[in-house]
């Protein structure tokens, strides 16, 4: 059986392997991050231990994309099947979790396999970015698993082994908060350890026979044997809230009304409901669409919730799989369902990762106590009953995966199910001037502006402009986006930029000096502040901000050999041809093609009298540039001093 659901799943998500990389939050967690794109080194560990890159804490997350990125470089078929591979061990632990816990071998399989196979879940197996989902949940698995055995064998260091891989599991994405209430949800069924004195089985009745008073000490217990968990859960809370706000991540109740946000969680619940028993029209990205309490919708959509609340609740003795399936989709999803905002989305599939197996386990056990009382052969029915509709799934879930193809294809399947989606247009348009496609990039962004005029989607059209050759234009949208967002620090650079070219130094530097307010540590900010102030003769407050450039740098900055180079020939105007000879070399080792930094590097060995290194490095920028006039002279007055 685990060889069948291994290999589903393998044929549904095969497309993926193909994949590019999108630029969606990819290019921050992979192509554009050098600490991640340097592999598994020990500056790379301490960075992943030490950052809040992107709003999260996930040191775990980072190092298993360093270990890919150390086997595979930037091959993002490497970074797809590592995806892939942890859904298919996630799929497998589920399978084998359940039937230990249970001893249905059948229904064990069915929600194992709904879980491998539903459309709802391409999002987090596809999207290289939501590696922490995969990884998360594998160790939410495990824990669970290692949780299984301290049950049924009690001893200390299969406790401390719950509490190790349940603090790995948050290391990887904090959505794991929820695992202790998970516990208590199976310590009722199947484990039936609210009832004292009962064995540990698959169809144990959880509220038989027990008095009263004694259920409710086991349930004190229970709830004190989950206090470490809850504990590093609270830890882990904190953290994750932490690094949201100081990302800008949270939005605000002005942005997001306290009613909006709850009318949203409702709705949110019976959405993803509906995708689940229809799973079409699914998105990358969903606009939020702020919905009051007493609207209709909201208010159906609560009394639904209420109604199969009360229904399960009242079901818990006969059907107990009910309670616990239903409670542990309610539970699962609360961090993420929108009470606290995070992002601009209204909801999205990746969410439903882990809270979906709650609704599989509903329908799975359902299924199976169903057949059991009409047929002699349960598991064989089971089978013949559901292996159309999972085909069916496996199917959609394969057409879905082509969809992440790359932005291009992903953008415009978003805006064919989802119209007025003001992200999508802004990620075609993005893709479309990657390919040159200027106009139509244009175009999609003047239709994201429109539905959600924002100062990131008029900065990116601001720049387009620029790019375009139009100046005044892209004044325009950069100030339209100053005006939404005075501090914008995007568009003051660019402002910044203009005005540069214009010689207008004066409010290019002021420009600069407000994007740095906002953001400290832009090198490219910093960088051209810096060449701002070496073009007004102030050469120590540019040796200072080159200085700051080179500090907060990414090691992958393709500009990094301009800073070291321009600060060179600061260091050098100013009579130091020591560090200048030092910021010279920095530079060619960043590109040793780099023909004006061997020219220079040549003038500094110069002035010390160094003919023998002189005439080596202006031969160097003579071969990489035979056209350099200047460096040809200087190459013939070299060896012509040297043979005195």
């Amino acid at each position: 059986m685990s060889l069948v659901l291994a290999l589903a799943v393998i044929a549904a998500y095969a497309p993926v392997l193909g994949h590019e990389f999108i630029s969606i939050d990819d290019d921050v967690y992979v192509t554009e991050n050098p600490a991640v794109q340097n592999g598994l080194t020990s500056r790379g560990v301490f960075w992943a231990f030490s950052t809040a890159h992107s709003g999260n804490w996930h040191p775990l997350t980072w190092l298993s994309l360093m270990l890919d990125a150390e086997l595979h470089g930037l091959n993002a078929t490497g970074f797809h099947s590592t995806n892939l591979l942890f859904h298919v061990l996630n799929v497998l632990l589920l399978f084998h979790l359940l039937l230990r816990m249970t001893g249905k071998l059948g229904a064990s399989a069915l929600a194992a396999a709904l879980f491998g196979l539903h459309p709802l879940h391409v999002e987090s197996v596809a999207w290289v970015s939501e590696r922490k989902d995969v990884l998360s949940t594998f160790f939410w698995l495990l824990t669970t698993t290692a949780y299984l055995s301290h049950v049924r064998c009690p001893s200390r260091s299969k406790r401390d082994l719950v509490i190790a891989l349940f603090v790995l599991g948050l290391m990887a994405k904090s959505m794991l908060v929820t695992l202790p209430f998970v516990f208590l949800l199976l310590d009722y069924w199947p484990l039936g350890r609210f009832s004292p004195g009962q064995r540990v089985t698959g169809d144990s009745d959880p509220s038989g026979g027990a008095r009263q008073g004694e259920s409710m000490r086991c349930a004190r217990r229970l709830f004190r044997e989950k206090t470490p968990l809850l504990v590093v859960a609270s830890l882990f809370c904190l953290i994750a809230y932490a690094a949201q706000q100081r990302a800008g991540a949270i939005g605000t109740l002005e942005h997001y009304p306290l009613a909006a946000r709850v009318g949203n969680a409702i709705t949110s619940y019976t959405a993803y409901l509906e995708k689940t028993f229809w799973p079409t029209d699914l998105a990358f990205f969903y606009p939020y669409e702020p919905s009051t309490l007493l609207r209709w919708p909201v208010v159906l959509a609560a009394i639904f919730l209420l109604a199969a609340s009360l229904l399960t609740y009242a079901l818990r003795r006969r059907s107990p799989h009910l309670l616990v399936g239903w409670f542990w989709y309610l539970g699962t999803l609360l961090p993420v369902i929108g009470l606290v905002q995070i992002g601009e989305q209204r909801m999205a599939d990746r969410y439903t990762y882990v809270p979906l197996i709650g609704i599989f386990l509903m329908a799975a056990w359902a299924l199976d106590s169903i057949l059991r009382r009409i047929t002699q052969r349960p598991e064989t029915a089971l089978l013949a009953l559901t292996l159309p509709a999972l085909v069916g799934l496996g199917i959609l879930t394969a057409e879905q995966s082509m969809t992440w193809a790359d932005d291009t294809t992903l953008s415009r399947h978003a805006l064919r199910v989802t119209p007025n989606n003001f992200k999508a247009h802004h990620n075609l348009a993005i893709a479309l001037e990657r390919s040159d496609n200027l106009a139509q990039a244009v175009v999609h962004h003047q239709i994201g502006v429109s539905l959600k005029p924002g100062p990131a989607g008029h900065t990116n059209l601001g720049n387009l402009y620029q790019k375009m050759g139009d100046r005044e234009r892209a004044v325009i949208e950069l100030q339209r986006a100053l005006e939404l967002d005075p501090g914008f620090p995007d568009a003051h650079s660019s402002l910044g930029t203009i005005r540069f070219e214009q010689d207008d130094l004066d409010m290019a530097i002021h420009h600069y000096v407000q994007a740095l307010a906002s953001d400290p540590n832009s090198y490219a900010a910093h960088y051209n502040l810096a060449s701002a102030y070496q073009k007004q003769g102030k050469r120590q407050r540019a040796t200072r901000h080159y200085l700051e450039a080179l500090r907060v740098s990414p090691e992958s900055e393709p500009g990094l050999k301009h800073a070291h180079s321009n600060l060179g020939a600061l260091y050098f105007n100013q009579g130091d041809p020591d560090n200048a000879i030092h910021h010279y070399l920095k530079a060619l080792s960043a590109d040793p093609d780099f023909a004006v930094a061997h020219y220079n590097l040549a003038a500094a060995y110069r002035s010390r009298g160094d003919w023998e290194r002189a005439i080596h490095h202006f031969s160097e920028a003579v071969r990489i540039r035979p056209g350099f006039a200047r460096a040809r002279e200087s190459l013939e007055r070299a060896r012509q001093r040297r043979a005195r």
